[in-house]
């Protein structure tokens, strides 16, 4: 069953421990995710289930950005390690084209 936001604020509150959010993640949610508590984001299905893929790795990697300028607090790692990942998934999906 999805937890939601409810519930991660909840799991945020009771754990120092790093929360990564898995399923259901999206363009739409995943701001919220991270301002309430998830630590990192699985965003497998949002890219391989997407219409077109190179279009939303590009999408995730814009809003990463932002996100990452805007947030002083947020652990970039995973973040950055995120954004060259699907800068690579980008490069090789526009390479075959």
């Amino acid at each position: 069953r999805p937890a939601g936001i409810e519930t991660l604020k909840k799991v945020r509150e009771q754990t120092s421990k790093s929360i990564v959010a898995i399923g259901g993640i999206n363009l739409q949610n995943c701001s919220e995710l991270l301002d309430v508590g998830a630590d990192s984001l699985c965003i497998a299905s949002a890219i391989t289930k997407s219409e077109n893929i190179m279009d939303t790795c590009s999408k995730f990697v814009n809003k990463f950005d932002q996100m990452r300028k805007w947030r002083q607090n947020l652990s970039f790692f995973l973040t950055f390690n995120m954004l060259h990942i699907f800068n690579k998934c980008y490069k090789i999906i526009n390479s075959s084209i």
